[in-house]
């Protein structure tokens, strides 16, 4: 066979064509998902500053048994109190691993 048939020119053009769209579609579609992974990571970062800023207000920390919005006891274990100048201390015990065995939770009510 003659390597200069044009068909085998035309052909080899086209896949070279093809080939060059697959690449730049892929390029798009990388710097797309990382632009959208990067705008998805500002407004969490956005969302986390307000939630942070209401929850320098609350002194209580996450997983007390006392109800919302009541005062913990003082000198429990599992509370944090915080000074007049804003700051937090820590609690004045080391918090204990207790042991709980495993719950099966199925989807009934």
């Amino acid at each position: 066979m003659n390597a200069t048939n044009p068909s085998r020119r035309l052909d080899a053009l086209g896949r070279d064509t093809a080939i060059s769209r697959v690449r730049r579609t892929t390029q798009w579609v990388v710097v797309s998902a990382a632009a959208g992974a990067g705008v998805l990571i500002g407004v969490v970062a956005h969302g986390a500053l307000h939630h942070s800023a209401g929850a320098a207000t609350s002194p209580s920390v996450a997983g007390s048994t006392g109800s919302a919005g009541a005062p913990s006891g003082g000198g429990s274990s599992g509370s944090v109190s915080q000074d007049n100048s804003g700051s937090y201390s820590p609690p004045s015990q080391a918090p204990v691993q207790t042991y709980q065995p495993p719950q099966a939770v199925s989807g009934q009510s």
